[in-house]
């Protein structure tokens, strides 16, 4: 019976260890190859428009990706926090050998060649921790949301980024164009400048002024064109597209709409509902109050209820005599049984649980302070972009205007200058005022839907196409 007991406890051990063993390397496979199929990269895109590429950014940019982790974090912790109101099983398990070099006089049963084993395991379930456990698992929930409310804020502001760069791209294309055109026309300008010259009709300064004028165009293009390539590798980076892939970006000012019908104050009232800071700041009062009676709940006592069952064998070398000198079987096999409730409280702990209790109140009027200045933040956010709005909204009409006339004025110039009514100077004052003209209506255009995207961005609306149907839903 001794020998099957040691056996029983040798390989009980060594099959908790192999299950363990196991259940590790069965969890490192599941994560490895969770984490190698997230690694994986997605397929580079040949062309996007800005609907595409905000979409393709949500799904493949890695801040998204970390605040989607940081939400399975969270839920890990609420199943932490929940597992407090549970029972807790341990167990522990002894096999020990001992040999007694010598012994004089009366000697105690644990100090004799002995073979010695045990195994116990006992279960307790919290009756009550001062409600910490329960205010525990409700801040572990807040925590998830506030999670999600931080994934939704890096979505708006990745939204924002894409939409703002790939405006800007747009306008820079366009102004490639413009200045293209620009370049053309100078060259003909110098051209005939140079005709002019050669029969001594105009003076040679008027040809130096020319040339002049076109190298400062080319210049201009050759920014204009620098420009449209980091705008698109900031975009690569935005929509993690790899460096040197020759993604195309779709699109002109013209395709988006222009309208935006709320006024100042329905914006402000959309943002203060919808914006993931403000719901965040708030969540994090709510969160505050909750840790407040965690700690709070620290001052009280803690009561388990606590069941035990006990396995104890004693192997011992030799056998044992009595007063008159006979044999003794020492070996011993004790087995019980045990159940309780046990108290624990935690009388003085040097004042630390009071400072930790006034850490977490300043904590709770520092969050109360913040919602107010991210209202403010807020505030200030619509009303800039709706004033910018409407502005670029002013300056389409009158750059309009401006353009139609720089035309007209630039096609009576070269008329004239055909006609021997005009002059060279006249020309290139005509030929600066379109080009002037031709770049202010661009600008205002990409102002007035960068103003747009911000305004969307400042009310807290995911608006990947800049649609104004959206309000209306």
């Amino acid at each position: 019976m001794l020998f099957c007991s040691k056996m029983f406890f040798r390989n009980g051990l060594w099959t908790i260890f192999g299950l363990a063993l196991g259940v590790f390397l069965g969890v490192s496979l599941v994560l490895d190859g969770r984490v190698s199929r997230a690694a994986s990269n997605p397929e580079v895109p040949e062309s996007l428009t800005m609907v595409e590429s905000v979409r393709y950014g949500l799904n493949n940019n890695p801040n998204i990706r970390a605040a989607e982790f940081e939400i399975k974090k969270s839920a890990s912790d609420i199943g932490q926090a929940r597992s407090q109101f549970l029972p807790r099983l341990t167990s522990s398990g002894e096999i020990q050998k001992l040999e007694s070099i010598s012994a004089e006089g009366p000697t105690q049963e644990e100090a004799i060649s002995q073979n010695f084993s045990s195994l116990a395991i006992q279960v307790v379930q919290p009756l009550f921790a001062g409600l910490s456990n329960l205010n525990s698992y409700q801040k572990a929930k807040m925590q998830k949301e506030l999670s999600r409310q931080e994934k939704d804020r890096r979505e708006l502001r990745l939204i924002l980024d894409i939409q703002t760069n790939f405006l800007k791209l747009l306008k820079a294309r366009e102004d490639v164009e413009t200045l293209a055109k620009t370049v053309r026309r100078l060259e003909v300008n110098v051209e005939s400048a140079q005709a002019y010259q050669r029969q001594e009709l105009v003076p040679y300064y008027q040809v130096l002024q020319a040339e002049v004028e076109l190298a400062d165009a080319q210049q201009e293009l050759s920014q204009a064109r620098n420009s449209v390539a980091k705008l698109g590798f900031t975009l690569n980076s935005l929509l993690n597209i790899p460096v040197g892939s020759d993604t195309r970006y779709q699109g002109r000012l013209a395709d988006f709409e222009r309208d935006f019908s709320y006024s100042y104050e329905q914006a402000l009232s959309r943002a203060l509902k919808k914006r993931p800071e403000m719901q965040s700041a708030r969540l994090q009062v709510d969160i505050a109050l909750e840790q407040m009676d965690v700690e709070r709940g620290k001052f009280f006592p803690r009561l388990d209820l606590v069941g035990g069952y006990t396995i104890t064998d004693r192997d011992f070398s030799e056998t044992g005599t009595n007063i008159v000198g006979e044999a003794v079987e020492r070996d011993q096999r004790n087995e019980y049984w045990s159940v309780g409730i046990r108290l624990n409280w935690d009388l003085f702990s040097g004042a630390s649980k009071i400072h930790q209790y006034q850490k977490v109140g300043y904590e709770l009027r520092r969050m109360r302070s913040k919602v107010q200045d991210i209202e403010n933040q807020i505030n200030n956010q619509v009303r800039s972009s709706h004033i910018s709005f409407q502005e670029a909204k002013e300056r389409i009409v009158s750059t309009r205007k401006a353009v139609q006339a720089a035309r007209e004025g630039f096609a009576r110039a070269e008329k004239n200058l055909q006609l021997g009514l005009g002059t060279i100077p006249e020309l290139l004052d005509a030929q600066a005022r379109l080009r002037r003209a031709e770049g202010n209506w661009n600008k205002a255009r990409g102002d007035q839907l960068l103003a747009k995207a911000q305004l969307y961005f400042s009310m807290g609306i995911p608006n990947k196409g800049l649609d104004s149907q959206v309000m209306k839903q």
